[in-house]
């Protein structure tokens, strides 16, 4: 909402997804919102030389982590980046918010997340709206065959007299990669020609280019994707 006010404003959205706009986008302030990873904020040199930019870091009118429990999670050791952020701090302007999110926060490591991005109880304020909500179904489906049982994942693929637009966006998340690209030549191999393009795979062993590339399939497509 204070983007529609502040036009001029930025927003910063800190997501597990590795991915960043064009730089020079954002040098020239045609992006408002600014989603990308600890490992871009941190470590990429250009990113870094923007933050330090006082004329940027002005525009920033706060940042969003999202994923929030990611800090905990994968902060010690699989991505470290996540326990640093907040070094951002340091960038920022004191009076810039921090809006922290995530659906699985548990008491001890919210406690973790408030020490880790410095968040004072006097001058937070913690909304919990719990996770029932009526657009949100659980349900459960056997792999028989453990997490190689690519059999599985036929309920992803198109019934008889269905078409593309009648299946859901899904994401199937993998813990390794490989099984990840075995899940999408089995789709691939039990589905159309026509529905290769739509279903994809996405890790961190992808070129820019070709995330950069899923990212737009994924934002107009509502054919499942196989996601590492």
């Amino acid at each position: 909402m204070p983007l529609f006010v502040q036009p001029q404003q930025v927003v910063l959205v800190i997501s597990p997804l590795n991915a960043l706009e064009e730089d020079q986008e954002m040098k020239k302030g045609r992006v408002q919102v600014i989603v990308t990873s600890p490992e871009m904020c941190l470590q990429h040199a250009k990113f870094r030389e923007l933050l330090s930019s006082p004329d940027f870091a002005a525009k920033i009118c706060s940042i969003v982590i999202d994923e929030a429990h990611c800090i905990s999670q994968w902060g010690k050791d699989f991505r470290p980046e996540y326990a640093k952020l907040g070094t951002l701090r340091s960038f920022v302007p004191v009076q810039v918010p921090f809006l922290v999110t995530s659906a699985t926060l548990p008491l001890p490591i919210l406690s973790e997340v408030r020490h880790n991005v410095h968040l004072e109880k006097e001058y937070t304020y913690h909304v919990h709206l719990g996770t029932d909500h009526p657009n949100i179904a659980w349900f459960t489906r056997t792999m028989k065959g453990g997490k190689k049982d690519l059999e599985s994942l036929g309920s992803l693929l198109l019934a008889e007299n269905m078409t593309v637009l009648d299946v859901p966006q899904t994401l199937v998340f993998f813990d390794e990669i490989n099984v990840a690209i075995e899940a999408l030549k089995h789709l691939r191999k039990r589905s159309s020609h026509v529905s290769h393009p739509y279903i994809q795979v996405y890790h961190s062993r992808r070129s820019p280019r070709a995330k950069k590339k899923l990212l737009s399939v994924r934002a107009t497509s509502r054919w499942p994707t196989a996601q590492a």
